[in-house]
C-alpha cells in the first residue's frame, strides 16, 4: 500500500509540547512518540524515527523538519520526503531569476510555472544535532523538487504553500497529487487534538 508506488506513507509531526511522533498514514496508528525537552527543537530526535521506516517509504512532515541535512539523511537511508519549505527560505519561481534567494541552491529545470527542480548545497556549518562523522558522510549537493500551490481553504492560515520533495519525476508524481497529499497532513493535528482531549 502507499502513495504513487511507495510502500508506505508516514506522517511526522511535532505536538504542541514538542514531542515528535511518527504515524502510519493510512491506519492512523501512532508508531512512535519521542519525548523532547521543553522549548527545544525536534530535529535532534527525528533521526530516531527513521529506523522505523523502510526503503521507499514517504515521510510527510512540516517545515520544521525541512533542512538540507535532514533531507540528505532521508535520501541516504532510501526514504523519500515531502515537506513544507522552511519559513526562512525563499523559493524563487521566476524563470528570469538566476540566483535563488534564501539558501545556497540553484535551479536545474523548470517543470511548470509552480514546479521546479533545484540543487541544494550543503551548509558550511554542521548542525549540533548530527555528529561530524555523519555530517561528513552527507553529499555536497542534493537534487530536490520545489512546488507551489494555493490552499484556498477556510481554516488554513497560509494561502500559498511551497513544498520540497525528493520525488523528482513530475509525470509519476504530479504536483497536484502531492499538494493534495500534503494538505491532508493537517488531519494529524486534528487527531492529536482529539487524543489529548480524550485522555485529558
Amino acid at each position: 500500500m502507499g502513495f504513487a508506488g511507495k510502500k508506505r506513507v508516514a506522517g511526522s509531526q511535532p505536538t504542541s509540547s514538542a514531542e515528535p511522533a511518527l504515524l502510519h498514514w493510512y491506519t492512523g496508528l501512532i508508531r512512535q512518540v519521542l519525548i523532547n525537552a521543553y522549548r527545544s527543537h525536534e530535529l535532534p530526535l527525528v533521526q530516531q524515527l527513521h529506523g522505523l521506516l523502510q526503503l521507499g517509504d514517504l515521510l510527510i512532515a512540516d517545515r520544521g523538519f525541512c533542512s538540507f541535512v535532514h533531507l540528505a539523511s532521508l535520501t541516504k537511508a532510501g526514504i523519500h520526503g515531502l515537506l513544507r519549505l522552511h519559513q526562512r527560505v525563499a523559493a524563487g519561481f521566476d524563470p528570469k531569476e538566476a540566483n535563488l534567494k534564501g539558501m545556497r541552491k540553484r535551479r536545474v529545470k523548470i517543470l511548470g510555472p509552480d514546479d521546479q527542480r533545484v540543487i541544494y548545497c550543503k551548509p558550511k556549518l554542521r548542525p549540533k544535532w548530527i555528529s561530524q562523522q555523519e555530517y561528513d558522510a552527507l553529499p555536497m549537493e542534493l537534487e530536490l523538487r520545489e512546488l507551489r500551490y494555493l490552499t484556498g481553504r477556510v481554516g488554513f492560515r497560509s494561502q500559498v504553500v511551497v513544498l520540497v520533495t525528493t520525488l523528482l519525476d513530475a509525470e509519476k508524481y504530479p504536483a497536484m497529487e502531492l499538494a493534495e497529499l500534503y494538505a491532508r497532513r493537517w488531519q494529524v493535528e486534528i487527531n492529536f487534538r482529539h487524543l489529548k482531549t480524550t485522555l485529558k
